[in-house]
């Protein structure tokens, strides 16, 4: 548990960055607070599941007493097909996507972005939080050195068997439309 929202926020991004990054799959978790006592609440964050590529869904799943604050992502490795090079705009990889805009449903929401940025958005604004999170060395707008291969421990998150699936229908796919010999797990 953490004394604010903001603590664990930063604490999800520095566990499960390095994980998405290496992964390249999206992480998503529910941030909440609990009433410890009478006016102080603690704060923490549930386990998240793991998506895709390009979108997860976020695990709303709380316990009794525990109150949802506002959700939490992570946005897989750096993707030179949304570089700010590219499309003479800002780097897509690293601010919250018109998805997620379309998806907020709160006042605010965080994403933890391939650059290492913590970033809270709403509809229309974003602003980074902080610089500390694992970042991916492929990514031209790097905002430290933290390397996501230097742990090499996966984090636990609530739908593992999800992503043994999506491996397993990926190498079939790859299998059955590329004529590459791709040994599927059984």
């Amino acid at each position: 548990m953490f004394n604010s929202l903001l603590e664990a926020a930063n604490d999800f991004g520095q566990t499960y960055n390095d994980d998405s990054i290496r992964l390249d799959r999206e992480y998503g978790a529910t941030l909440y607070s609990v009433e410890i006592y009478s006016g102080k609440d603690m704060y923490s964050y549930n386990l998240p599941n793991i998506g895709f590529t390009s979108g997860v869904t976020v695990n709303e799943e709380l316990l009794q007493g525990q109150n949802r604050v506002t959700a939490i992502h992570t946005h897989a490795a750096y993707d030179s097909h949304y570089d700010k090079i590219k499309y003479g705009g800002d780097d897509l990889n690293n601010i919250p996507s018109s998805h997620d805009q379309d998806l907020t449903d709160l006042t605010i929401e965080l994403v933890v972005t391939p650059n290492s940025s913590l970033i809270a958005y709403s509809e229309y604004t974003f602003s980074v939080i902080n610089t500390e999170q694992p970042s991916d060395p492929d990514d031209p707008s790097r905002k430290n050195n933290i390397d996501p291969y230097a742990n090499k421990k996966y984090d636990p998150i609530k739908n593992p068997l999800e992503l043994l699936l999506d491996i397993q229908r990926e190498a079939t796919w790859w299998q059955n439309n590329k004529g590459d010999n791709i040994e599927c797990a059984k």
